[in-house]
């Protein structure tokens, strides 16, 4: 009776295991960074924005994902309610191709913190998610809203 019982705590000890650390050569994920200009309208500046539009008109920025293949990323969202220069939030829709893959990923993103005019942050997305830099390239946030950007993505694509 008691080597049953030791055999069994054994086993469901092995499933806890297997369950933590998922299945056996699951892929952790493809390292995979991004380069695009993004347009925002109307804009972020030093006053809260009612909100407004992000985009880069179809996939026409840069995506390495090394091994994984080359290709082309592009976005289209929303900045929230709120949001200015110094921090907020949004939501949008990459769509990227690599390798002889592409893919629409649905993302939230926040952001703050700006250093030496760099606005940095964090978007999820369904599949690709990490971290960001924005430089403007139009408008400086303070004297002007920042209507244009190069926005610098460093993620991961599951």
């Amino acid at each position: 009776m008691r080597r049953i019982q030791c055999i069994v705590v054994v086993m469901a000890f092995a499933g806890v295991l297997t369950v933590v650390s998922g299945p056996a050569g699951a892929d952790p994920g493809m390292a995979c960074k991004g380069e695009y200009i993004v347009t925002a309208s109307p804009g972020l500046g030093t006053k809260p924005a009612d909100g407004g539009s992000l985009h880069t008109g179809g996939e026409s920025g840069k995506l390495d994902c090394g091994t994984g293949g080359t290709g082309t990323i592009g976005i289209d969202g929303r900045f929230d309610k709120g949001s200015t220069c110094a921090g907020g939030s949004g939501w949008g829709v990459f769509s990227y191709t690599y390798g002889s893959k592409t893919v629409k990923d649905t993302l939230t993103f926040d952001f703050g913190r700006i250093s030496h005019g760099v606005i940095s942050g964090r978007y999820v997305g369904e599949h690709y998610s990490g971290t960001f830099t924005s430089t403007p390239v139009e408008g400086d946030c303070v004297t002007e809203p920042a209507t244009k950007a190069v926005v610098k993505l460093d993620g991961t694509i599951n």
